[in-house]
């Protein structure tokens, strides 16, 4: 598991799954960590580079599941 840091750069997802089965992810930078580092503020950018606060996003590990609703957060993909 690798915690959550200020500043990180992640992915993130609005919407449910099945709402939006084409959903894609949107750029976003850690602004704040709660204590239980399960969920955090992001500044999330739109895909004309707007900035848009956004709190108490739940953060999703790798080993964890998707939520099927509600938005969230991830790690990007390692490319090698």
């Amino acid at each position: 598991m690798i915690k959550p840091t200020v500043g990180r750069i992640v992915h993130y997802y609005e919407g449910n799954a099945t709402d939006f089965p084409g959903r894609y992810a949107k750029a976003a930078i850690i602004c704040h960590v709660h204590d239980d580092a399960t969920t955090v503020n992001l500044c999330v950018f739109s895909t004309f580079g707007q900035p848009l606060p956004t709190a108490w996003v739940p953060f999703r590990q790798p080993e964890d599941a998707p939520p099927e609703k509600g938005h969230y957060c991830e790690w990007p993909p390692r490319e090698l």
